[in-house]
Parts: structure tokens; sequence; C-alpha cells
């Protein structure tokens, strides 16, 4: 085929100086001209937008991330096909292409290769990286072609030569860090059993790097001995501070994102580096020989379009060196090498400045009595009352409708602590069940599996007698977690019409007990795979108890503290056997209403806090992983807390299978 296509190059006796097609250029290119751009500008788009997926939830950002990611490859894929198309021979008709075309025909083997920032959009695409490398194959075979089609009245041999280089460099990286987020590549990448972790550390990124590594076979579901647990443990320290503690998860959770999404496990290692100045080098030489060539032969626009090609496959290498050379990662290797520490203090002093998000920061909530009011009627007198109301109540309707928001719990700049109240009581409560399992090991079980009995044993004496005792346990003790937590979800919000009185730490723990419920209930109903496999019983319950609830309420235009009051204290007009949920909900709240407002609230959030751990130390490590790129979630982050500080599910497997801890 490439003999046959340079016979007819020769044919047409086209070999001139310069610019001139071996055929009169085609009108009808424009198609080509266009897809080249759009390829460029996809890339663009996917270099910038994939580090922000990690840091935002919201859904029209994924939207954009799938859309540009999907469509980056078709388009490269149509671009070289319709350049294989317009080569005369090779098309299979008379027509051809100028050799212009078959320059840039190597920037598509480069836009294949991808951006640095994002090599798959979840992690069932690094199983495809066996696929990927066949495509190689594929994609530079048809270069190759186009390449030998042109070589002939080609002036831009070297050039040409030089970003293909720059392609199949860029393809291979992405085939291999597909590779290595995949189950056999993170496994096969494992330390080394003889690891050690450094004896001294310069910065929290290096804590946080050598635990990560040390953790890596568990981010797989697999075991790690109970020398590395030690390792752990040793590393993050009993005595870290609150603030510290969060950062550090916050950057064990990157690395993992890093590994498992971009191009990290490549660009950070040495041969990465070597590879990324050949790349730059290779990009800025054929930018200088286009440069000082003539292109007296070529259109304006064909001139414009490789300039454009040459300088934003340029800006994009920068952009990525750049991206790299101040991610958490180059931290870890600038200030710890002696050689660029200089660069270290560099970097650091930046992000003492300018401070990115690691992950989203943001729970979402989900109030079934908000579901339940905010529901449509089949009337018209909704949208008629919608018009007429004032912009504060049709926001609120509207939020009541959609009864799903995201709201900025976590980073409240009014708060002068270091750590939000949130994150503040979660992580002591970690540490307190960190160090309870640590004084008796026996204890593991209880607190892994523990919803709420504990902190119930604890407030007992003086808030309740037995019979209440028992009674209450018995709602943290059903068989299916989802009728608890919607009990305790209806229940906490009736109590909600208590405004928490005066004192400070119960209005906190009122407003965490709120948050808590909320996030629960929006993890069940729309995260279900984070809380349970059986995603239908789970989703038919809630919908079962919403339409009791919906019913119990129906027709009296009630607002949500109207919606509470209606509620509160009605058990003689629900039907226990019809609506059990909505009975023990109710029958909760009654009894928690009669408590002081302190030891209520106190009770309260602490059976949220043990649902929560329990939730997050029974959801599956690839599903944390999967949340990563979709702006992560608080239960990943209390997960990865409990096991760094050794109350979670690897210390209580360590207990279960008889191995001393």
């Amino acid at each position: 085929m490439m003999i046959a296509c340079m016979d007819g190059q020769i044919a047409r006796g086209a070999v001139a100086m310069g610019f001139q097609p071996w055929v009169p250029q085609q009108e009808n290119n424009w198609e080509i001209r266009v897809v080249m751009l759009l390829s460029l500008l996809f890339q663009v788009l996917l270099i910038f937008l994939g580090p922000m997926r990690k840091r935002s939830s919201s859904p029209l950002l994924r939207f954009a991330v799938w859309s540009s990611y999907l469509l980056a490859d078709w388009v490269a894929d149509l671009a070289l096909g319709l350049i294989l198309n317009s080569m005369g021979v090779i098309g299979g008709g008379g027509s051809s292409s100028p050799i212009i075309f078959a320059f840039w025909t190597p920037f598509l083997l480069l836009h294949l290769g991808g951006p640095d920032t994002i090599t798959s959009y979840s992690l069932e695409d690094n199983e495809l990286w066996l696929r990927h490398l066949i495509g190689l194959l594929f994609e530079l075979s048809s270069v190759i072609v186009i390449f030998g089609c042109s070589v002939r009245g080609n002036p831009m041999i070297l050039a040409t030569v030089l970003i293909v280089v720059v392609g199949v460099i860029k393809y291979c990286e992405r085939t291999y860090s597909l590779y290595r987020g995949s189950i056999k590549g993170f496994s096969n990448n494992m330390p080394q059993r003889d690891f050690k972790p450094r004896v001294s550390y310069s910065s929290i990124e290096a804590r946080a790097f050598d635990i990560f590594r040390l953790l890596q076979p568990f981010f797989m579901e697999m075991t790690i001995s109970t020398q590395k647990l030690k390792m752990v443990w040793d590393i993050f320290r009993d005595d870290i501070k609150p603030s510290k503690a969060l950062k550090m998860i916050e950057l064990e959770l990157n690395f993992v994102y890093d590994i498992m999404y971009t191009k990290a496990a490549v660009a950070h290692s040495r041969a990465g580096w070597v590879l990324r100045f050949i790349c730059s080098g290779c990009i800025v030489s054929a930018l200088a020989i286009f440069f000082s060539h003539d292109k007296g032969g070529m259109k304006r626009v064909d001139v414009s379009i490789t300039f454009a090609l040459l300088l934003g496959a340029l800006a994009l290498d920068v952009a990525a060196m750049a991206m790299f050379l101040f991610s958490d990662r180059a931290a870890v290797f600038l200030q710890e090498s002696r050689r660029f520490k200089w660069l270290g203090r560099l970097t650091s002093a930046e992000r003492r400045v300018w401070r990115p998000r690691r992950w989203s920061e943001t729970t979402s909530r989900l109030n079934l009595i908000s579901d339940c009011l905010g529901e449509p009627q089949h009337h018209s007198t909704w949208r008629r009352w919608l018009m007429m109301a004032k912009m504060r109540s049709i926001a609120k309707k509207l939020r009541d409708l959609f009864f799903i928001w995201h709201k900025k719990q976590l980073s409240d700049p009014e708060e002068e602590e270091e750590l939000p109240p949130l994150l503040d009581f979660i992580f002591r409560g970690v540490k307190d069940d960190a160090v309870e399992c640590r004084s008796d090991m026996r204890k593991i079980w209880g607190v892994c599996n523990s919803r709420g009995e504990r902190v119930l044993e604890r407030l007992k004496s003086g808030i309740m007698n037995s019979r209440d005792y028992e009674w209450l346990m018995r709602s943290v003790k059903k068989d299916d977690f989802d009728e608890q937590l919607l009990t305790w979800h209806i229940a906490t919000d009736i109590c909600l019409l208590d405004d928490g009185g005066a004192e400070e730490l119960t209005k906190r723990r009122r407003l965490i007990s709120e948050t808590l419920s909320e996030y629960l209930l929006y993890l069940l109903v729309k995260q279900s795979e984070m809380v349970s496999a059986k995603m239908g019983v789970w989703l038919s319950r809630y919908q079962d108890t919403r339409d009791h609830v919906k019913k119990f309420l129906a027709n009296q235009g009630l607002d949500h503290d109207g919606a509470r009051r209606q509620l509160q204290g009605r058990l003689d007009s629900v039907d226990r056997r019809d609506m059990s949920v909505l009975f023990d909900a109710i029958h909760i709240a009654d009894f928690l209403m009669q408590l002081p407002q302190g030891p209520r609230w106190e009770l309260v959030s602490g059976v949220w806090k043990e649902m929560l751990t329990y939730t997050a130390t029974k959801c599956r490590a690839t599903t944390h992983i999967r949340q990563l790129n979709r702006g992560g979630e608080l239960i990943t982050l209390v997960w990865l807390l409990r096991e760094n500080m050794g109350a979670g599910e690897l210390q209580l497997a360590k207990i279960s299978s008889g191995q001393p801890g």
C-alpha cells in the first residue's frame, strides 16, 4: 500500500520546494481542519477539568468531564480517519490532501495519549489498559502509512518524526498509567516487604505518603501485616492535632486518586521526568523547524492551525509540568531532597498562599419531611403560589421540591477553631474509639459494629430507667440498618423543634445531629452502594416510609415546623403494624423530648456518630475510591481516619484471624 502510494506521487511529479501538495489542495477538506482544532480543544478542557472533578460534586462538572473524555478520543479517531480518506490512493479514490495534513497526523497520536491530569474516568477504565495498548498499534500504523505516503513531497520530515516520538511517548504513558491503576498493576507495585518508613519527617506530605505506601494493599481490599499496621500507627501518632490528622487523610486519599485516575505513576518517576524533557524538547524543535521554513505554498488558515497545534502541545506540556511540580507527590520529593530543597521551599510558600481543596468539602443532605412536603401536587395552586410568593419563599420551596442540596458545612469562615465543629466532633470520637481499642483489643469488634449501643451504655445512668434503656437499645440493634436509620432520622427531625437551648455545646451537638442525620439518609437513598449491596430493598423501604409520612401529613398545608408539630406526640394516630418506622420514630422523639437538652443532644449526636463510623467501616474500599473522582465523601475520610488510628476493619480482621495486635 505504501509503495503504491509513493508510486502515485512520483507519477504526479509533485516533488517541489516548500509546502507544495503532491496533488492540488482540495477545498472540501474543511472538516479536517475543524476536527483538528476540536481535538486540541478537548485536550485543553481535560487538562483543567480533570483535577476539578476531585474538588467538586457538581453533576454538571461530571457531565462536562465525562463528555470531554469520551469525545476527545472519538474526535481524534475521526480526524485520523478523515486524513486517511483524503490521502488519494489510500482512500480508494482520486482525491488527496495537502502535505501539511500529514504533519498534523502525529498530533492526533499525542492527543490520544491524553493530558497528564486524567487517564481514566472511572476505575473500570483502568481494566481496559490492554485494549488501549492494542489500539496504539492500529493508531501508529495509520500514522506510519500517512507519513509514508507523504515522505517524497514533505519538507517537514524531521519535524513530523519528532512529533511522532512525542505521540508514542504520550500514548505509552497513558497505557502504563491505566495499567498501574488496574487491579493487576496496583497489586504488582506494592511496597517491598522490607519497606521501612523514614526515621524522621520534614513535612506532613512525607508522613502521609509513607502511610499511603504501607496501606496500598488495603486499598485493593487485601490484608496487610501486623508489623505494617503498627508502622502506620507510629507515623500517624496519637498526639496528632485534629487539623493535621484530617490533612494527612486528605493527602493519602489524594495519592490514591493520582495513581488511579492520572499519570502520576509515570510523571513522578525518574523516567517520567526524563520523558517530560524529551517531549518538550521535541515539540520546541518541531516548532523551530516549522517557524523557519518557507510557508509560501500554504494557506494562511493551515499555518494558523499548525502553530495552534504546536503551541498548544507545548503549553499543555508546560501546564502539566507545573501542576505536577506543585503537587503533593512532588512536595514529598522536593522537601526530602538536598539538591532541590530550594525548590521545595518555593512550592511550600506557594501552597501557603494558595491552598486548593483536595476534595469537595461539602456534605450532600436529604430530609424526608422536606421530600414529602416538596413534591408538586397535581393541581395548579402550587404554581400560582410560586408566582405570588416572595423570592425567599420560592428559594425555600424549590429547595424542598428537589429535597437534596449541597450545603457548605465543613468550611464555615466564621469558625475560628482549627477544625469546623463537625470534623472536630468526628475526629475526637474516632480517637476515643482508637484509645479504647488499644487498651483492650477485644473491644475492637464492638467498636466497629456499634450503631449507638456504646453511647447508650455510657449515658444510661441518670437520664433513663432500665425499661427505657432496653427499649432504646432495641431501636439501635434492629436487624435492618436502613430501618434504624430512617427511624432515628425522623425522630431527630422532630426533636429539631427545640432550638437547642442557650449552651454553645448543646447547639453544636444539635447542628451536628441534624447534619449527620440528613447526610446518612442521602447516602442511603442516593449513594446506596456505600451503605449496602441491597439497594433495591433499602430504596423500597424509604419510599414506603415517605408514602406513610406523606399520607399522615396530607392536605394540611403545613410547613416544615408544622409537619414536625403534627408528628410529635401522635402515637395514637399511627398504625403500628402498617407504619412501624413512623410509629417507632415518634415514640423515640417523645422520649427524647422529655430529656434535658444537654443529655438529649449528647445522646442523639453520639448515636449518629456511631452510625456514621459503622457505615464507613462496612463500605468496601473500592467503593470509597470510586467516590474520589466525584468530589469525595465525608464518609471516606472517616473510613481512612479509623484505619490510620487503629479502630477500623484492618484491626478487626487481625483480631478475627487470631493474629496478635
